[in-house]
């Protein structure tokens, strides 16, 4: 069970990213019987620890290695589908809203550390991945917060919830 009582943030760990621009593919247009190259610029890498395992996170939640590494095994699939996506500011629903995606997580894997360590392409098309990729060029430190529904019941005694 997990406790839904709101807590004041008490501290605040940003998310330690490198950004990384890479060119995007040329799109090929067909223009008078040929075909031609459109530069179609840059995108906006973003690489850094998404979530730590045993460890006290922002939201007052501890995710056990465990559980941790099973879900990011389990994350996946979405990953290779290209469904990965999410938004550019905290919501109160677990249901990502298209309207709001600013971003795709591209690489998800767990260091033996126990940090989950991702890559996250800006979607800079969207209205929040453009807002998303001024943030970022402005040099804004940025926070990550994962989601997801509850898969199982862990002990009260254990104090955790799971992602």
């Amino acid at each position: 069970m997990t406790d839904t009582k709101l807590r004041r943030l008490e501290n605040y760990d940003v998310f330690d990213y490198k950004v990384v621009k890479e060119d995007r593919p040329p799109l090929l247009k067909e223009v008078d019987g040929k075909t031609i190259e459109v530069p179609q610029g840059q995108k906006i890498m973003m690489k850094g620890i998404l979530q730590k395992a045993d460890t006290l996170n922002q939201n007052g939640r501890i995710y056990p290695k465990a559980v941790l590494d099973r879900e990011v095994r389990n994350y996946q699939k979405f990953i290779i589908e290209n469904r990965a996506v999410g938004e550019l500011d905290h919501p109160d629903s677990s249901v990502v809203n298209l309207k709001n995606v600013s971003h795709v997580i591209r690489e998800a894997y767990m260091e033996n550390g126990g940090a989950v360590v991702g890559t996250i392409e800006v979607l800079d098309k969207t209205p929040s991945g453009a807002i998303l990729k001024g943030l970022v060029e402005s040099g804004i430190k940025l926070g990550i917060s994962s989601r997801r529904q509850l898969r199982e019941a862990l002990p009260a005694s254990q104090a955790v919830a799971t992602i």
